[in-house]
């Protein structure tokens, strides 16, 4: 990896520095700069802005995808569309969705198997809304989630992009994800992906006015890709209320496709820290596999280390932490020795220069080497 220099404006803050352009931001128009050709200007709290509520769908389950609708059709806040796209399923899910009468919902059938990477790319070409909104078709939509988040964008006028806090229900009951609460963009480049798609409302006229979509090389991984990309064209934010159930199931493609995934994501991660840290990662597919924690060689530890000493460096020159920066790639580090299993690449985590660096006592270390990697 080679040093580059930076930008000397700040990296921009989530929230609490709205408005302020930093290097990550340089060359784009951010929302609320400029006089609101797209209509957004006229949106005030006393107006009704359309929501278009994108939802993908492939062979869900009848239970599961009514109840995605129901949510939606349910909210507190009604003036939206629901663009159902079939990806390609089997004929019981059209059956299901014209099952409804309510115009407000308009059903879409792609004519061969695509991805939900395309499918939400075809549902947003054809979204009247000014605002668009995300739900799986097996995640659920609390009753206010489209009100609050609505108006939290009309007083907020620099974020373009918002989740929620997300509880999940189905195999892992209760458990609360998806709730940063600190700079987004940075735990996207560094932390991973800390939003969940069925939560983000976002506005409409970024993806146009800046020719953005999901891309399909990225699946099926494309919403993490999709949020990295986003980060060069406006300002993110989380409310911490819980908004939004996601359904954890044996069908989720994070089980399915676990391993693929793993994979772009890394990829991703890796082309957006090139982007937005002005630097040139050497070896990609190591730092893929960092990133995705998976196992590397002494050699590849060695480089890592200095590849993270020269991207501290240029973080911390942008006006970060250097505590913050370092405990971002500590805490990966961290991963890396309780989640790896193999004796071999414990061992190589024991005898790298990455645990002094990082100050991990060598009681932990061997005890990650005896608990992750012999028994």
């Amino acid at each position: 990896m080679t040093e580059e220099s930076l930008a000397e404006s700040n990296i921009p803050y989530i929230v609490m520095h709205a408005g302020r352009r930093g290097s990550w931001l340089q060359g784009h128009e951010m929302i609320g700069e400029h006089d609101g050709e797209d209509g957004w200007h006229a949106i005030t709290n006393t107006t009704a802005p359309k929501i278009s509520v994108v939802m993908p769908v492939h062979n869900t389950r009848r239970k599961y995808l009514c109840e995605a609708l129901e949510s939606i059709l349910s909210q507190t806040y009604q003036n939206f569309e629901i663009l159902v796209v079939d990806d390609y399923s089997i004929p019981s899910v059209k059956e299901t969705v014209n099952s409804y009468t309510d115009e407000r919902i308009k059903y879409f059938r792609l004519d061969r198997r695509s991805g939900a990477a395309i499918a939400r790319n075809y549902a947003i070409d054809r979204a009247e809304g000014e605002v668009i909104a995300f739900l799986d078709s097996d995640d659920i939509s609390l009753p206010d989630r489209l009100e609050k988040q609505l108006n939290f964008l009309i007083n907020n006028p620099n974020i373009g992009c918002i989740g929620t806090a997300v509880r999940e229900i189905g195999k892992r009951q209760g458990a609360i994800a998806y709730n940063p609460n600190s700079d987004i963009p940075f735990k996207l480049l560094f932390t991973g992906c800390v939003l969940c798609q069925s939560s983000v409302m976002l506005r409409k006229s970024i993806l146009g006015r800046n020719n953005l979509r999901y891309d399909p090389a990225y699946v099926p991984a494309e919403d993490y890709a999709f949020w990295l990309e986003l980060i060069g064209y406006t300002q993110f934010a989380v409310l911490p209320e819980v908004l939004t159930l996601y359904r954890s199931h044996s069908a989720n493609i994070s089980h399915t496709c676990r391993e693929l995934q793993v994979e772009n994501s890394g990829l991703a991660q890796v082309n957006a820290i090139e982007k937005y840290c002005c630097v040139k990662l050497e070896n990609k597919k190591m730092w893929q596999r960092f990133f995705g924690v998976q196992a590397l060689s002494p050699k590849e530890l060695d480089a890592l280390l200095e590849g993270i000493k020269i991207l501290m460096k240029n973080i911390n020159n942008q006006g970060y932490a250097e505590k913050d920066i370092r405990d971002a790639f500590r805490s990966k580090i961290k991963k890396h020795f309780y989640k790896i299993r193999t004796v071999r690449g414990q061992y190589a985590l024991l005898h790298s220069r990455l645990g002094s660096f990082f100050n991990f006592p060598l009681k932990w270390k061997l005890f990650c080497f005896i608990t992750r990697g012999i028994l």
